[in-house]
């Protein structure tokens, strides 16, 4: 346990810097000190989590409750960081070249809007904290903000008034996307349903046909109303001194009087008797499928202000529905009567948790039946218990989770705020959540009572009156329903506009216009000390070694609080045939192992591992001589875990059970009902991957296992499963070759001392079964690119946009000047493609594994425009268009990039990466400094070699039939459905 310093004394009640001490502890578990503390003046409160980790975060909290589908929070969210007293510019755009940050957002819930950063540095942490405060507090909120961000119209030509009019903005067009995906829309609907009085019943996001109910007015009463420090919760976590962060704040707070918080009344008016409601999705016509006919059945639950009950009702569920295998969930796939299961679960982030279980695939006629499955077994739980192995590996994981500080990409410190803080701001007590060591031991003491459980079932299921049945059926054609609507509408203004009126909107056009242009005066931003940026990469220690059979061992001595992460590299063939099934080694883990049983395999991998991962690695060596073809095996555990999880990875690759007629049935008609949702949800990888496949003779490998042709190939997949079978036993072939395997292991020495010796048996037996090397793909060279549109057509809301060309390699001395060109282009896309073309996001990435280079935009309201930003931008990049200021921010933006911390999780595949691209510290350090030492002719003359000035990339689109028709007038396309049947 570190040894924390007092700042002031621990005792309730001091004072200091404004601010009165309610309570401190020490957290041993987690290794924090926390101190809770409330301004005196204005009551904002405050929960500071010093901890010994060197990554600082910072997220303030303000409760919102829009009453209305307009987006007012949503769109508040995004007009604050557009410019504030102290730093009237664009602050969200500009601090990407002035800032190392490590974490930078802001996010809108349902009922709150957080603002989270976090920094490594104490001076660059201090600058963001004085950024985002007096953006929160003091915004300016302009006009030209909200008919950017929020709304507008505007003509087709901004400066034709005869032109048909357009709505246009931000957060208008980022709606009309996200409430496209079938997954998210069932799982909003179902809560709205739920709760259809209050904020709950509110689209907080907003809808965007309501969004011309809110006026700029309305956004400043909302932020008057809800931006006080009154109706505020901020944590702070980190080894920065927490006197500092509460006098900075109490100065902001010197402009503010007390006043009462935003009142919050969540509460429904009691149902005496189940519901049940039909609704409907909007489609475009001939898309309709059957997996997107969903229906569940959900409770209303208690309040989460009791944590303890709360977590209560968490546990019961993750043993009852918490996988595919748990009891409800296994019961719903085995009924017959659906493809997969419905996006409910159990949800907590509100003031009133709720729970859902159901189906895609399903027959509205049988919705009954539906019912009734799931009545009978609940009622079955209830009459007979829980097997005790499935209580034992739910609370095994939950032990896991407990010393597990690995949050993926996100830095630890901000996961657990985010968690504690949606809880605290709705009555729970910040150390209640934070004592979960203490919570999971009153979790195990209750459940040595075999009633405790089916109580929780009969009490919150079984008896509960408050329960609703959800059925969501697709209307086909309803998306162009929805257009036709907006057009009317759109004709309606039209026909009432005076010439006063057409005046207005072009005028419109025009300030948003000179808004967006505004070069801007950045003197009033903190600037980046020059002593912060070192010559030298970023090193991640690790120490070398090999096992008998050749393996290559590569360890991490990293601080993960008790657990072992495994990867295994193993080298396979890279055959297109069987990279286009790659994707399937993810479901290994899903069958029975070694003669266990589906539901024993499912307990022990959750009772024992923090997961199971397979996977392919598939790249470009940084020499760009050879290729790198890898299947990756990977799993994390506590060391007293550390056999029983090496024995599980062994039964992965040895003793899967894929002679099971039922199990490769359900899981086929699982992976198949999830296809269209996932192509929704993760179309930006998809058109990136096609880009890529035009492009790079690697890149066309990537893009059979993660592309379109790899959704094809499932979605072709014998219903019955036989295929997928058949397809399992060939990837499990390609794994046995005699390239020496990788092992990457990262924690302790002792547990990596373990976890080598353990590994010892199974790489001798990888080694046994090994009979052949493994087969090389023949790379084809990309001669010419496509001159027409790639344009794949799928049921989304807003157009994903790329254009890929090809790259050198990455110990190339061109390699670092492209990574630094896509950092020019940030802004002018932007500009054109976010802030005036409507469209989310846009970014230019430097893909070195593919020796490519690719220019993305997503939910875009535009396909010819964007891609002629895209060679606008290229053009002036050849021209050599940038200031100086501009190219020291793009060098801080790359460096930034190259720089984010490797956590202690994220150590062992980091370090893996690298080593099967063969990045060396030698071959870093020489890209880091070509990137600080390059001038202007460098850079223009790279741009001259490889952004194709007077040619067009190749480029694909995916989007909708009616959009392709409308936004790609004369252009030549190339177009196939994503799903043709």
């Amino acid at each position: 346990m570190t040894q924390f310093p007092d700042f002031i004394s621990p005792v309730p009640g001091t004072r200091t810097h404004g601010y009165r001490l309610i309570k401190q502890e020490l957290l041993e578990s987690l290794d924090l000190r926390a101190w809770q503390l409330v301004h005196e003046r204005t009551g904002a409160r405050h929960l500071h989590l010093q901890s010994s980790q060197g990554e600082k975060t910072f997220v303030m909290g303000f409760r919102t409750l829009p009453e209305d589908h307009s987006g007012v929070a949503h769109i508040l969210e995004h007009s604050v960081l557009e410019g504030s007293k102290a730093y009237p510019v664009h602050l969200f755009r500009h601090l990407s070249g002035r800032s190392l940050y490590t974490y930078l957002n802001a996010m809108t819930s349902s009922d709150h809007t957080f603002y989270p950063f976090a920094s490594t540095d104490d001076t660059d942490y201090r600058n963001l904290m004085s950024c985002y405060l007096d953006a929160c507090f003091h915004p300016l909120l302009k006009d030209e903000t909200f008919l950017q961000e929020g709304w507008r119209l505007e003509n087709e030509n901004p400066e034709d008034a005869s032109t048909p009019l357009q709505f246009k903005g931000v957060v208008f067009n980022e709606m009309k996307a996200a409430l496209a995906n079938p997954d998210g829309w069932f799982h909003r609907v179902m809560r709205r349903e739920l709760f259809p009085e209050g904020v709950y019943s509110v689209e907080s996001g907003g809808i965007p046909a309501h969004f011309p109910e809110l006026d700029v007015h309305g956004l400043r009463e909302f932020h008057e109303r809800h931006y006080h420090p009154s109706n505020s919760w901020c944590i702070t976590f980190g080894d920065q001194d927490p006197a500092d962060l509460l006098a900075a704040l109490d100065r902001v707070f010197a402009d503010f009087e007390s006043r009462d918080p935003v009142p919050f009344d969540w509460h429904q008016t009691p149902w005496s008797a189940p519901r049940r409601v039909t609704r409907t999705l909007p489609v475009a016509e001939g898309s309709a499928a059957a997996e997107q006919r969903m229906a569940a059945v959900g409770w209303r639950l208690p309040d989460t202000a009791d944590s303890v009950r709360t977590l209560e009702l968490g546990f019961l569920f993750e043993v009852i529905a918490g996988n595919l295998s748990a009891p409800l969930n296994k019961r719903l796939l085995e009924c017959g009567l659906g493809s997969g299961l419905a996006p409910a679960g159990f949800n907590s982030w509100g003031a009133q948790s709720w729970f859902g279980a159901g189906l895609k695939g399903i027959d509205p006629e049988r919705v009954g039946e539906m019912e009734d499955v799931i009545d009978a077994e609940l009622r079955r739980l209830e009459r007979e218990g829980i097997e005790s192995d499935a209580i034992e590996a739910v609370l095994d994981r939950w032990e896991f989770e407990l010393r597990n500080t690995d949050s993926g990409r996100s830095p630890w410190g901000l996961s657990l705020s985010f968690d504690v803080l949606a809880a605290w701001m709705n009555g729970s007590d910040p150390f209640e959540l934070l004592h979960s060591d203490e919570q999971l031991e009153q979790i195990r003491l209750a459940t040595r009572d075999p009633r405790f459980l089916p109580t929780l079932i009969r009490t919150h299921l079984l008896e509960n009156p408050e329960r609703l049945s959800l059925v969501m059926l697709p209307e086909a054609g309803g998306s162009e329903r929805e257009q036709r609507e907006e057009d009317e509408e759109l004709a309606r203004r039209a026909a009432s506009l005076d010439d006063a009126g057409r005046a207005a909107i072009l005028e419109d056009a025009r300030r948003v216009k000179a808004y967006r242009d505004d070069p801007q005066d950045l003197s009033c931003l903190p600037d980046l000390d020059p002593a912060l940026i070192s010559r030298e990469a970023r090193r991640l220690p690790v120490a070398h070694g090999t096992l008998k059979g050749a393996a290559s061992v590569l360890r991490f001595a990293q601080p993960t609080n008790g657990i072992v992460h495994l990867r295994l590299a193993l080298s396979v063939d890279a055959l297109g045939a069987g990279l286009a099934d790659e994707d399937l080694l993810s479901l290994l883990p899903r069958f029975s192992l070694a003669g266990r049983g589906i539901e024993a395999t499912a307990r022990r991998i959750q009772s024992v591992t923090g997961g199971i991962g397979l996977g392919g690695f598939h790249g470009m060596a940084s020499d760009g001589q050879r290729d790198v073809h890898r299947m990756l095996l990977s799993s994390r555990c506590l060391e007293r875990r550390l056999p029983e999880c090496i024995e599980l990875l062994e039964q992965v690759l040895f003793e899967p059970d894929l002679d099971a007629p039922e199990r490769l049935r359900e899981l086929c008609g699982l992976v198949r009902s999830n296809l269209r949702g996932g192509v929704v949800s993760s179309a930006t990888s998809y058109v990136n991957a096609e880009a890529l496949a035009l492009v790079s003779p690697m890149g066309r490998l990537h893009s059979l296992v993660d592309g379109i042709e790899g959704v094809q190939r499932v979605h072709a997949l014998d219903p019955e499963g036989r295929e997928l079978g058949e397809a399992l036993r060939a990837q499990l072939e390609r794994v046995f070759t005699t390239e020496s395997p990788v092992l990457a292991l990262a924690g302790s020495a002792q547990g990596m001392d373990r976890a080598q010796e353990l590994f010892r048996p199974l790489l001798d037996r990888i080694a046994a079964r090994a009979t052949r090397p493994a087969a090389s793909a023949e790379l084809a060279v990309v001669a010419d690119l496509p001159t027409e549109l790639k344009a794949w057509i799928t049921d989304v809301n807003g157009a994903f946009v790329a254009e890929g060309m090809p790259a050198p390699a990455y110990t190339d001395p061109d390699a670092p000047l492209l990574f630094l060109l896509t950092k020019l282009m940030v802004k002018p896309l932007y500009t054109r493609i976010r802030a005036e073309g409507g469209a989310y996001g846009a970014a230019a990435s430097y893909l070195a594994n593919y020796r490519s280079l690719v220019l993305l935009s997503w939910r875009d309201p535009r396909i010819a425009g964007t891609l002629d930003d895209y060679r606008r931008t290229r053009e002036e990049l050849v021209a050599g268009s940038w200031s100086a200021a501009e190219l020291k921010e793009a060098r801080i933006a790359a460096l930034r990039q190259l720089d984010s911390p490797v956590r202690p999780g994220m150590a062992a595949g980091t370090g893996l990466s690298m080593f099967l691209l063969g990045q060396s510290d030698t071959s870093r350090d020489a890209f880091r400094a070509r990137l600080l030492d390059c001038g202007d002719a460098d850079l223009k003359a790279c741009a001259t070699r490889w952004l194709r000035p007077g040619e067009a990339g190749a480029r694909v689109v995916l989007t909708t039939a009616s959009q392709l028709a409308s936004e790609a007038r004369g252009l030549s396309v190339d177009s196939a459905e994503v799903f043709p049947d």
